[in-house]
């Protein structure tokens, strides 16, 4: 659900980011000083074309000034981990052809699992860990083969 007041948080955290103050971020989308007063939310929805211009002072795409920021917060590290180990699963059992079909929502699964892992608090994988998850998503297309 849209808030107002989350939009300013991210703002004003996306302005110290810039190493720019928030009254020069509202000043940079062509905005006044008071459009984001917590005594006096708006009474309407906020235009589109000031969103637009709030996204460009960011620096940012529309989606992640709604807070639709998942592919800019990627972190490359698990991505590449991902990466590698899908292809090294999926070569083990499957053909180029095949490998193409599913290799992105296998990057999807095992990127999870990393991420989920730091977000639980639990320690960082380990090359066990990953030879672990290499050979389940092996067994999972060798158990269940793609059709030809």
């Amino acid at each position: 659900m849209w808030s107002d007041a989350h939009l300013k948080e991210r703002l004003a955290r996306r302005a110290a980011e810039l190493g720019i103050s928030f009254s020069q971020l509202l000043a940079a989308a062509g905005m006044q000083r008071d459009a984001f007063r917590d005594d006096r939310p708006p009474k309407t929805a906020r235009r589109l074309d000031s969103l637009i211009a709030l996204a460009q002072a960011c620096k940012w795409s529309l989606a992640e000034l709604m807070g639709h920021d998942v592919l800019s917060r990627i972190n490359p590290d698990y991505a590449a981990t991902a990466a590698a180990t899908a292809e090294r699963a999926l070569q083990q059992v499957l053909t180029p052809e095949q490998q193409k079909a599913v290799f992105w929502r296998i990057f999807a699964r095992i990127y999870d699992i990393l991420a989920a892992r730091e977000r639980d608090g639990l320690p960082a994988i380990t090359p066990a860990d990953l030879e672990l998850i290499e050979k389940l998503v092996a067994a999972e297309f060798r158990d269940r083969p793609l059709a030809s």
